[in-house]
């Protein structure tokens, strides 16, 4: 491996970014089962803490690793880019969380009965993390938004420097997200820090390493059968400094509980995913689900309550997520959501294709 880090730092040879490599959607769609299972199982247990481990990371680190160097000239036009790619479907999709809230009888008794207005729209616009509205997954699209930014000042730092170098400066990510919250007490008109900035520190510490793998092809520079034999010594690597001695950890919390166990088993813990969609690059369903990862990842929590639904017509138990799942409801529940993917995908495919055609009209 060492070999390999020193031959790519020296040609730094960038792979073409017109190229969709299949194995970055694979590990997506691999990312989203993760995330599905992780958002119904009983928190706490190992198969639950090796999960939280690394799965939102992962998507940082993905995310970095389809950055284009040739967009990052001229800041205005990055930040008008990102803005509209991050942002907006953030607040498109927390505007739909809101409307299914009011419409469905029981999501709408359960917000006005947890949360008053003042805080759920502070948790939207302050914290971007919705408390009550069923999507809470979508702080990940504010805090990637902050991260590329990062990414952006990173690059212009050290992007065309020393190796080792970049690895130290993007380790100066890692030490603040442990650390920022100590501006707390001197900042009195907040609770914790706003917009996720603290979160993306550790998302930008992920995005950078996504990045400099695509850079360096290290992915592709390593032979597939060695990569076999390097999956099974990530995967302990990552179970030893994670779930073994680490325990539960969450990004979006910044609980990590020893950064340095945590570091080391959130990037094996990506490696071996990474190294085991090489292997399953070539699964439709897997590519299918990377590819349109957006809408899936939008609407998940939505289909998971749909399925409990379901489950509470067949067993008459109303059961709560990340709270009283058994384990093998909490795979089939996760099953019965990836079946729905199908119909939601699809839907995204034909409104995609229909705004297209009138943006094109509308151009001519």
């Amino acid at each position: 491996m060492a070999k390999i880090i020193s031959s790519a730092a020296r040609t730094q040879t960038t792979t073409p970014t017109n190229t969709r490599k299949e194995y970055i959607d694979t590990a997506r769609g691999i990312g989203l089962i993760l995330l599905v299972l992780g958002h119904i199982l009983t928190p706490y247990t190992y198969l639950y803490n090796w999960i939280y481990s690394f799965h939102m990371p992962l998507f940082f680190f993905l995310s970095g690793m389809v950055a284009n160097e040739k967009r990052l000239n001229h800041f205005p036009s990055y930040l008008k880019k990102k803005a509209s790619a991050r942002l907006i479907p953030y607040f498109v999709i927390v505007l739909l969380a809101v409307i299914i809230c009011f419409v469905i009888p029981s999501y709408r008794n359960d917000l006005f009965a947890n949360v008053t207005l003042t805080k759920e729209l502070s948790d939207i616009f302050w914290y971007c993390r919705p408390t009550w509205l069923y999507v809470g997954q979508v702080w990940f699209l504010v805090a990637l938004f902050w991260s590329e930014i990062y990414f952006y000042g990173w690059h212009k730092l050290v992007g065309k420097r020393n190796f080792i170098l970049q690895i130290l400066v993007a380790l100066i990510f890692v030490v603040l997200s442990r650390h920022i919250w100590k501006l707390d007490p001197y900042v009195p008109f907040i609770q914790k820090i706003p917009f996720l900035l603290d979160v993306a520190c550790m998302g930008s510490f992920c995005y950078i390493l996504g990045f400099m793998v695509t850079k360096y092809r290290l992915i592709e520079r390593l032979n597939k059968w060695v990569s076999l034999l390097l999956i099974p010594v990530l995967f302990a690597i990552n179970i030893y400094f994670g779930t073994y001695s680490n325990g539960y950890v969450n990004m979006v919390d910044l609980v990590f509980v020893n950064a340095l166990r945590y570091v080391p088993a959130m990037i094996a813990g990506v490696l071996s995913i990474l190294l085991v969609a090489r292997f399953l690059e070539k699964i439709p369903c897997l590519k299918w689900m990377g590819k349109y990862s957006l809408p899936l990842f939008a609407s998940h929590t939505f289909l998971i309550y749909l399925v409990r639904e379901v489950v509470y017509w067949i067993t008459g138990t109303h059961y709560t997520m990340m709270y009283d799942v058994p384990t093998k409801l909490a795979f089939l529940m996760t099953l019965g959501v990836l079946i729905l993917f199908i119909p939601v995908g699809y839907l995204y495919i034909f409104l995609q294709k229909k705004s297209k055609a009138i943006f094109s009209k509308s151009n001519r």
